[in-house]
Order: structure tokens, then C-alpha cells, then sequence
């Protein structure tokens, strides 16, 4: 799994995760099934156990949600958070 990165500040208010990014001064905000995701990464839980929480929070099939992680990780990591 990824680490997050060092230059990320994260808040969480109501469902709704807030990500500053302090290098970049860029701030991103993340949805409820991102910001699931991104709070169980934070927690050091591999893909596979993600997917599997997820399949019972969201009742999504697990090939759904590995792609769903798959997707989530991809961006992030596009936009220099992970």
C-alpha cells in the first residue's frame, strides 16, 4: 500500500475528508466512498482488506470495489497525495 504523503495535512468534518496539500497549496476534499477508502488506508489496511470492508459498508461486490480502490489510488497518486 502506499504511504500518504508527508506535505498532506488532513481533516475530517461531518463525512467529508479535507486533504491540504502544503507543497502544492492545493487543497482536495474527498467524497464519502473516497474518503472511507483514504481513512482506512491511513489505518495501514492493504487493498484486499479495504475491498473487503468496503463489499459490507457500501453491499458492492468485491471486483467492484478493488476497482473502485483501484481508481481512487490511481488519482491520488496522479495528484501527488499518495
Amino acid at each position: 500500500m502506499k504511504k500518504v504523503s508527508e506535505d498532506l495535512i488532513v481533516r475530517k468534518f461531518s463525512n467529508t475528508y479535507f486533504l491540504l496539500d502544503s507543497k502544492r497549496e492545493k487543497l482536495h476534499s474527498l467524497n464519502e466512498t473516497a474518503g472511507f477508502i483514504f481513512s482506512q488506508m491511513l489505518k495501514g489496511k492493504k487493498k484486499e482488506e479495504i475491498a473487503e470492508k468496503m463489499c459490507m459498508e457500501y453491499e458492492v461486490d468485491k471486483k467492484t470495489a478493488l476497482g473502485d480502490i483501484e481508481e481512487f489510488m490511481s488519482v491520488m497518486s496522479e495528484k501527488g497525495i499518495i
